[in-house]
């Protein structure tokens, strides 16, 4: 489940991460030497683990949150993005070539729609998808650790038919908690940010 909780997330990371910056002609450049990088570096063999590559994910939306304007690198790790999301697909069991069609075609139309108008992700559409973003990398990065542990404290001193419900409400508590704890940050960032203008 995690594996498929990790694909959707790359995919959104890449689609979102293509239309932060739609005025400059170089980004599809940028994103496609990510995207190429990416592809090199990794593979089914060398895939890194789903916490690694969710970090890799949110890391970059976190980044381009806290800096709007950091057009090169969003648009380098919407490349990176859409090879780990190649890569996922590689791994389900999809051949290559398909897998990079198919990872490289959302963030590219993005980025093309953006380009042709401004109405298609506005400022505050993508301040919301990048933080969406980094809830769910945490999300899948995050909560199968908790879950893990939840499940090994809770078998010392239970019986197995009880240590199995522990863990489906350890991931129910773990995943809105984190919820709850991601909403609050990012309403006082809004708020914050709000302020200032």
């Amino acid at each position: 489940m995690q594996i498929d909780t990790l694909g959707i997330l790359l995919g959104f990371a890449a689609v979102t991460l293509a239309a932060l910056e739609p005025r400059r002609p170089w980004v599809a450049l940028v994103s496609l030497a990510g995207f190429a990088a990416g592809a090199a570096w990794l593979g089914p063999a060398r895939f890194p683990d789903p916490g690694t590559a969710a970090f890799l994910a949110a890391g970059p939306a976190a980044l381009a949150l806290a800096k709007p304007r950091w057009g090169a690198g969003a648009a380098a790790c919407a490349g990176l993005a859409a090879a780990l999301w190649a890569g996922v697909m590689q791994v389900q069991g999809l051949p290559a070539l398909p897998a990079a069609a198919v990872a490289a075609l959302p963030p590219a139309a993005a980025a093309l729609l953006a380009r042709r108008s401004g109405r298609f992700a506005p400022a505050g559409l993508r301040e919301e998808a990048l933080a969406l973003v980094v809830v769910l990398g945490l999300l899948v990065a995050l909560v199968p650790e908790v879950v893990a542990g939840w499940r090994s404290a809770s078998a010392f001193g239970s019986t197995p038919q009880e240590a199995a419900r522990a863990g489906g409400t350890a991931w129910m508590l773990a995943a809105a908690s984190l919820c709850a704890v991601g909403g609050a940050l990012y309403a006082l960032w809004r708020r914050r940010r709000w302020r200032r203008r």
